[in-house]
């Protein structure tokens, strides 16, 4: 059964969503696809625990971005956390061949990309609004 990510029409974040946003909202509907391609074998060790940690991203920045400024630490922290433990639940499910180099090393191209945009709002002290774009150099 399709989960309805990319290939079923996924519906794509506002225009004026935080970037941060709407890079994880793409990012989770790729890895929701590859996850879906994993063998039978595999899907309650790695296929859930993949899906929740990134779903655990969205809902942890969705919350950061909708809280109150002191009140942002939190999810943010939690949402470093959890791509954390996703950056190795993806290099694990390589090492086993359960994902290709290329798309390997796409995900973990935007993994970065989105480390990046929230270690650059953590820097901003938690503030309400998060960054615009990547911090320069990235």
């Amino acid at each position: 059964m399709a989960r309805g990510g990319a290939r079923g029409g996924a519906v794509t974040a506002p225009a004026d969503e935080l970037p941060l946003l709407r890079l994880w909202e793409a990012t989770l509907h790729e890895l929701l696809d590859d996850t879906e391609r994993f063998p039978k074998r595999v899907r309650y060790s790695f296929v859930s625990r993949i899906d929740n940690a990134a779903l655990e991203v969205l809902e942890q920045l969705t919350l950061a971005r909708y809280a109150p400024a002191r009140e942002v630490d939190a999810p943010l922290a939690r949402a470093d956390a959890a791509l954390a433990r996703l950056r190795v639940l993806l290099r694990v499910a390589h090492a086993r061949a359960l994902v290709p180099a290329a798309r390997y090393a796409a995900r973990l191209e935007r993994l970065d990309e989105a480390g990046r945009m929230l270690g650059g709002w953590r820097k901003r002290g938690g503030g309400r609004r998060a960054p615009l774009a990547p911090p320069s150099g990235a």
